[in-house]
């Protein structure tokens, strides 16, 4: 599991197994820009600022955002 800040602007790789994902960060949201899936439905996704990107063949999900409250406490689910 990785875990990085919305606010930091990067690039990074991410390996399973099955394949992997370029995922990027940039002005608080989240996209694949690789995959090495047949499909690549999660490039087409675009741009994420809160939710899930997932890639079945790869066994990757990518959370964006959520996670801990305002407060501080974390979070147990997240709905739409």
């Amino acid at each position: 599991m990785y875990r990085y800040p919305l606010g930091a602007d990067r690039t990074v790789k991410v390996e399973s197994p099955y394949g992997h994902l370029t995922v990027e960060i940039k002005q608080r949201k989240v996209r694949v820009i690789d995959a090495s899936c047949p499909n690549k439905l999660c490039e087409k996704e675009g741009w994420v600022s809160r939710g899930v990107i997932i890639c079945l063949p790869n066994r990757i999900s990518v959370v964006v955002g959520g996670g801990v409250r305002p407060d501080g406490r974390a979070l147990d689910a997240i709905t739409g």
